[in-house]
């Protein structure tokens, strides 16, 4: 049996199988992924696209870069790009690899909502590996349906709702419904970034002469960063901050959806940035960003400078009450 048939065949018989229940799911798939599954989908995506897997090693920065489009116009170029592949084909293990050897052995007799959970995330991840291949057909070889797998692109109102529900009961009660929808924590990593960065540097709101808040673009406010970006030290770089934040938006603007796993591992390459960590002095939830008390002033003004005063202005908080470490 060819490795494509065989992995789409123990797909079907594990994580795609619906005759069981969620806890003999979970127990099949992972029994199957940690003995045979992992290496099965490496000699699967080998051999459809021809590119290394098996292997093969990334750094956490060349991820994001590889596998990040920053923007819509970069989807083309990193649709015709093999690494894009190989970087997408190398978070889905990561992903799926943290997953099962967390639950390693898989517990018994726990709540049926636990099985169910980690079901829907796995499946959802394990279409998405066959997608992924599809798409490397469809768009390096101009060869759509190889792999037999569709997949709803965009994401739908519907989706937004019942994962907003989620949010405030649970998806474990009568006012929820438990089916998974990760790819909706996009809205949550790109507004983490965006209020980490406003409330790290103090950049409140910008008001009109009725004192009403009006949009202030995040962009102005990266642009001032930049200027002083050697004076400041983030848990992440801040172009791989500003390349999450653009693919962010794209699903934010447009419900354009890539990968379940691309969210997740945003989410983790961002953690320190976002929840902070240790520094110098200790432990801190504001330790992603640490910055002179000038410098943080200095990138007020370049925010200030930018906007009309005839028109607005701009309300700024001390450097002592942001949320970062200030130094010396």
């Amino acid at each position: 049996m060819a490795p494509v048939e065989l992995y789409k065949k123990s797909l079907y018989q594990t994580a795609l199988a619906h005759g069981g229940t969620p806890e003999v799911c979970v127990k099949a798939t992972h029994a199957w992924y940690t003995a045979s599954g992992r290496d099965e989908f490496v000699r699967t995506f080998e051999g459809e696209t021809g590119l290394k897997l098996s292997g093969v090693s990334r750094s956490d920065a060349a991820l994001v870069e590889h596998g990040y489009p920053k923007n819509v116009n970069e989807y083309n170029s990193k649709a015709a790009w093999d690494q894009y592949y190989i970087a997408n084909a190398l978070l889905a293990l990561r992903e799926l690899d943290k997953i099962f050897n967390g639950i390693t052995p898989v517990p018994t007799g726990l709540p049926e909502i636990w099985y169910r959970n980690v079901a829907g995330l796995t499946r959802k991840l394990f279409l998405d590996t066959l997608v992924l291949i599809d798409d490397w057909a469809t768009f390096r070889q101009q060869v759509p349906g190889v792999m037999g797998i569709g997949k709803n692109r965009f994401e739908h109102s519907v989706a937004i709702y019942h994962s907003a529900l989620q949010v405030i009961y649970g998806n474990y009660s009568p006012f929820a419904f438990s089916d998974n929808h990760s790819d909706t924590a996009v809205n949550q990593l790109r507004m983490g970034i965006e209020i980490r960065l406003r409330r790290g540097f103090g950049i409140s709101a910008k008001l009109n002469l009725a004192g009403a808040i009006v949009p202030l673009a995040l962009s102005e406010i990266l642009d001032a960063i930049r200027q002083h970006k050697q004076a400041i030290t983030l848990a992440v770089p801040l172009e791989h901050i500003e390349r999450l934040y653009g693919w962010a938006n794209i699903y934010m603007h447009s419900g354009l959806k890539q990968y379940v796993w691309s969210p997740i591992y945003g989410l983790g390459y961002l953690r320190p940035f976002l929840v902070g960590g240790q520094h110098s002095s200790g432990t801190s939830v504001d330790a992603g960003i640490i910055a002179p008390y000038g410098v943080v002033k200095q990138i007020q003004a370049a925010v200030e400078a930018g906007i009309d005063k005839t028109r607005h202005s701009l309300v700024v908080l001390d450097p002592n009450d942001c949320d970062l470490i200030l130094k010396n």
